[in-house]
């Protein structure tokens, strides 16, 4: 008897970004690149055809993100798992685990029940030896990722260290807003502009160049680059303490225990922040820490962090 296809609704919002998915990393870059243009015709329209370029492009801006809101909380998305065999001669065939997406307004049990809907595929798992059920176990492991909600208990494994570098003004931001580096690009490129045309005016305002209308922009250009290089100065005062933690994952059959580094960027010194108790401490992004590591390697690079080296110089 055919085995019928498991539907469940994801945890996830319909339009939230996830790097697991190709789909929506292509999207995302798509997004990034139409961004550059619009932003580039907005400036000439608003400095050769018309003043109002930029409210109707802020009000549009603002319209998107209502609308996009609006969808989130009507529709849902909803995975199934199917097994797949392509045939590729008389005694070959190759198997496939196919990881279906489908998006509707409609409750999980109408989904179940309507056929003929227009499922597209987000993930696969292949096998070229037949029915393997290592690899139907990864694909169940990623379903049940995306349609079950994550149990995570965190222990903490390592006292708490003072990092031997010190954080830059960009790891400050990214630590304390709990951001990612992909969802400030967009606006860092924007502000970068905004900020680059307002120096450009303000110096173009102290030369002596009749600029009287610009002349609030141009000295607010020149205030905000002013803020930038005190706050740069100003964070290389502070440290960064590091941790080590445990982390296990329990999504149904997807469990997972991996090991990571956490930052806390401060001026006070270790021995106040050592005794301080619900302190918001953030992930530290570390490049070791992006593939599995056993809990000994996870050590050695937590060592490496905040351990001075020593250094005997013999003259020879």
């Amino acid at each position: 008897m055919k085995e019928s296809p498991q539907i469940r609704k994801s945890i996830h919002k319909p339009y939230r970004y996830d790097n697991t998915i190709y789909g929506h990393t292509e999207s995302f870059e798509m997004l990034f690149f139409m961004m550059i243009p619009l932003l580039v015709g907005v400036l000439i329209m608003h400095f050769n055809i018309s003043s109002w370029s930029f409210p109707i492009f802020g009000i549009s801006i603002v319209g998107a993100i209502f609308l996009f809101k609006l969808y989130n909380i009507i529709y849902h998305r909803y995975y199934r798992i199917i097994k797949r065999t392509e045939q590729k001669g008389q005694n070959e065939e190759a198997v496939y685990y196919v990881i279906q997406s489908y998006i509707s307004y409609k409750k999980l049990e109408k989904i179940v029940r309507e056929k003929n809907l227009n499922w597209i595929d987000v993930e696969s798992y292949y096998s070229s030896y037949g029915d393997d059920p290592s690899v139907r176990r990864e694909a169940e492991c990623f379903f049940d990722q995306k349609t079950i909600e994550n149990e995570v208990d965190e222990v903490v494994i390592s006292e708490i260290k003072k990092s031997i570098y010190r954080p830059r003004f960009q790891h400050k931001f990214l630590e304390k807003n709990n951001l990612h580096i992909k969802e400030i690009i967009v606006p860092g490129i924007l502000l970068g502009i905004l900020s680059f045309f307002l120096f450009f005016k303000g110096l173009l305002f102290f030369m002596g160049f009749p600029l009287e209308p610009l002349k609030t922009f141009s000295i607010l250009g020149v205030v905000i680059l002013s803020v930038i290089v005190v706050c740069n100065l100003y964070i290389k005062k502070n440290h960064r303490y590091l941790r080590l933690i445990e982390r296990k994952e329990n999504q149904g059959r997807y469990k997972k225990t991996s090991y990571h580094m956490q930052s806390f960027i401060s001026r006070k010194k270790l021995e106040k922040i050592i005794h301080k108790k619900n302190l918001k401490w953030k992930h530290y992004k570390h490049g070791e820490f992006k593939r599995d590591l056993s809990r000994e390697n996870a050590e050695y690079y937590f060592d490496r962090e905040t351990t001075e080296k020593k250094v005997i110089d013999e003259v020879l």
